[in-house]
């Protein structure tokens, strides 16, 4: 096992000559409602340090490098394979990027030539299209570029020393093991290329698929299995998916998977493999491929009770072996980056000590306001406590006069579910001034997809406000949310209806009941709190959602937006759908009525996006804002995946990071730690880009995603997502498939 002694800790995340170029942090005054009391976090003592899984590159392992130009159809197709095919043909290293072709080990115009020629000979039909390869002499890389070429080059060439001082940490246990993979990735720290260094772990199954398959009576039980490609050369970027259809024998469908792959390992196990053998599809985000079941290995998903059951797998221990401890995950880091580090080719990690500058704390304190002007500063510990005594700031109309009609699902056949609701139904006559009225109950003897789609079908035609689905407890998993969590949030927001998870352990504990309530109003068009003073930088923070469905003959543009004022109360969801041909560019009508004139002119506003904002939606947003509505409109691109990890550093111990941590990787980006993890676990910062155009600092852009993921009422756990942006994925994938969302509502369905 690898191991990390506190003594040799400094060696690691401290280097005297480490420095980056970073403006200082902007800072409120204290009119904001994040701070007006300066004792809560500036006065205090800093007695511990922060440091990064990002390291910068040293300069000296960047040779001089060189790009091509691509001329001709669909380069930004080609490009990546064509470096591939010169990477095999020639020295030194090839990749695409930034729309070009760069190598540190240029070819003659005669060699590239004669190379273009062959391939097009070879594969006409994706290289008919280009025409020429040419140097770019007036090119020059940026940090983030020569990050991308220090990754897939000098790096990439080290992957077997890393694998092999990671060799020790895989962990075996019962009919599974779990593995650790390094995940790196380019980055740039102020001026600097850098890399980042993390890992991601799996719970691989010890059979693969084809013996699995042997086991079931029917092959479309395997629908539904989590696997992944065990032929591909780089485990770590292996394509994962969910097995969707069984396509039938390989017998008939051998020759077609064969034209599919040049891979020599995949395509000697089709051709080894018996007739017999099944076909799978799998689809991997949004494509599918078909795979022979040799090639895939089973994955176990933690938070799924049908893969704990179905494999035999002791969870616990599983969950167990899967967290790792801040101390451990650094030490997994510090034996990749030695390695790199020894290479010449990384410094140490980014830390607190070398730029304080980066990692300058925000102020994280909020105030929050109840019912009759109760203004609080917002903690964990007592918000039940207080939402109990001072009540919910503001009523939906609706309620005043009628009850809040509830369905349940009860998954929980021998649990004190009537007394409950009953208990719950007298505090909130007594205590909160509102009604319930229970309209369907449903109860499900085995949890499934199957059963509790159908109890969710069931449930809303009864229309009522909101769902109540009762079950087990589950282990504290590194996850956002657990699979029964998902299952029942991706089937309510399908029909654009209200749900609340309540476990099983709250059945039994009255002091969480104030909890539930909490959600129980908040979910359904109420507002339990707001904060007490409107945001300085921002008249409204909004979420926008956009997708586009392609079918035969033309497209659908379906965007919405989330609407909160500055105060954190919502104010609408608002839903707009355009039709229109293949090639018809998108109408700013959209824009206009996601953003109507009334309500938006001359207004700021922040919009948080779940990832990457295209830049066609960008570009009408931002089109709309300065030529419509003469508003300033600041667009923040929120990424919650294979986000590098901050730690505290406090009298050598490692430990997580406080709730609120930052670490500023230029004046456009930051890590942010936005919820909070348990002692054995490390919590998952999220990615922050601002656009270069927004009108707000970066620190105005930090201090809206941490403060609107306290507005998810009634969460038992500390939310990471902002509510502006929660379940935005799934809220995607039903939008694709039109589903009948409605058009505007003043509930937050999603939450």
């Amino acid at each position: 096992m690898i191991t990390n002694p506190p003594f040799i800790l400094e060696d690691m995340f401290y280097n005297k000559d480490s420095h980056i170029a970073l403006k200082p942090p902007h800072r409120h005054n204290g009119a904001n409602h994040v701070a007006s009391r300066k004792d809560r976090n500036d006065d205090a003592p800093m007695t511990q340090e922060y440091f990064v899984e990002i390291f910068p590159i040293v300069t000296a392992a960047v040779p001089p490098l060189y790009a091509f130009r691509l001329q001709g159809e669909n380069t930004g197709a080609i490009g990546g394979k064509l470096a591939y095919a010169l990477k095999k043909q020639y020295e030194g290293h090839w990749l695409w990027s930034g729309g070009r072709l760069v190598t540190d080990a240029p070819i003659t115009p005669a060699q590239m030539d004669i190379t273009l020629d062959q391939l097009r000979k070879r594969q006409p039909k994706l290289y008919k299209g280009l025409e020429s390869a040419h140097e770019d002499e007036r090119w020059q890389p940026t940090p983030l570029l020569l990050a991308e070429y220090v990754l897939q080059g000098p790096l990439r060439d080290l992957e077997p020393y890393f694998a092999q001082a990671l060799a020790t940490t895989t962990v075996q246990l019962k009919n599974l093991r779990v593995e650790r993979t390094p995940r790196l990735r380019a980055q740039q720290v102020g001026d600097r290329p850098s890399i980042s260094i993390s890992f991601h772990s799996r719970l691989v199954y010890n059979l693969d698929l084809r013996t699995v398959a042997l086991g079931v009576e029917k092959p479309r039980e395997l629908v539904g299995l989590w696997v992944m490609d065990a032929t591909a050369d780089d485990r770590l970027n292996a394509l994962v998916g969910e097995i969707v259809k069984i396509v039938g024998p390989l017998s008939k469908h051998r020759d077609k998977l064969l034209s599919l792959t040049r891979r020599p390992k995949m395509q000697q196990l089709i051709r080894a493999a018996p007739d017999e053998e099944l076909v799978v599809r799998v689809q991997s985000r949004r494509n599918t491929y078909d795979y022979v079941a040799g090639a895939l290995q089973v994955l176990i998903r933690p938070d799924s009770r049908e893969d704990i059951e179905r494999f035999g797998i002791d969870a616990a221990q599983a969950l167990r072996a899967l967290h790792m401890r801040p101390s451990y995950r650094a030490s997994l880091v510090r034996a990749v980056s030695d390695i790199a580090k020894k290479a010449g080719i990384l410094d140490s990690a980014y830390n607190s000590r070398t730029v304080p500058q980066a990692f300058a704390p925000m102020n994280t304190a909020f105030d929050i306001e109840f019912d009759g002007n109760r203004i609080r500063p917002f903690s964990r510990e007592t918000l039940a406590d207080e939402f109990g005594r001072y009540g919910v700031y503001h009523c939906r109309a609706r309620f005043y006069d009628e009850p809040i009609r509830i369905a349940m699902i009860n998954t929980l056949p021998d649990a004190p579910i009537d007394d409950f609701i009953e208990a719950m139904r007298r505090l909130l006559e007594r205590q909160y001034g509102f009604k319930i009225e229970l309209v369907k109950e449903r109860k499900v003897k085995k949890v499934s997809s199957t059963n509790l789609e159908r109890a969710v079908k069931a449930i809303a035609k009864e229309q009522a406000d909101i769902v109540l689905a009762f079950f087990p407890d589950v282990a504290e998993l590194d996850t956002d949310e657990d699979e029964d969590y998902r299952r029942v949030k991706a089937m309510a927001l399908r029909m654009g209806m209200a749900s609340h998870i309540i476990r099983r352990s709250a059945l039994d504990r009255p002091e969480l009941m104030p909890v539930v309530i909490m959600g129980l109003l908040g979910k359904t068009g109420n507002t339990p709190f707001v904060f007490s003073t409107p945001l300085p930088y921002a008249d409204f923070v909004v979420g926008l959602d956009i997708v586009r469905t392609v079918k035969k003959g033309g497209q659908t543009i379906t965007a919405a937006a989330r609407i909160y004022n500055q105060r954190g109360q919502l104010v609408r969801y608002k839903l707009a759908t355009e039709t229109l041909a293949q090639d018809e560019p998108v109408p700013l009508i959209l824009m206009q009525r996601l953003f109507p004139l009334e309500t938006f002119a001359k207004k700021r506003v922040v919009v948080h996006h779940d990832g990457l904002l295209q830049r066609e939606w960008r570009d009408l947003l931002m089109d709309w804002a300065a030529r419509g509505l003469q508003a300033t409109f600041s667009p923040v691109e929120i990424f919650r995946r294979g986000v590098p990890r901050l730690y505290m550093l406090r009298k050598k111990s490692i430990l997580s990071p406080p709730w609120g941590a930052v670490f500023r990787l230029n004046p456009r980006e930051a890590l942010l730690v936005s919820s909070v993890a348990s002692e054995h676990m490390m919590p998952r910062p999220l990615l922050l880009r601002l656009d270069e155009a927004a009108a707000i600092s970066l620190d105005d852009a930090l201090h809206s995603v941490l403060g609107w993921t306290l507005l998810h009422y009634g969460m038992a756990r500390s939310p990471r997502l902002p509510v502006t942006i929660a379940h935005a994925g799934q809220l995607a994938a039903w939008l694709e498939k039109g589903a009948n969302l409605p058009e505007e509502s003043d509930v937050p369905f999603w939450l």
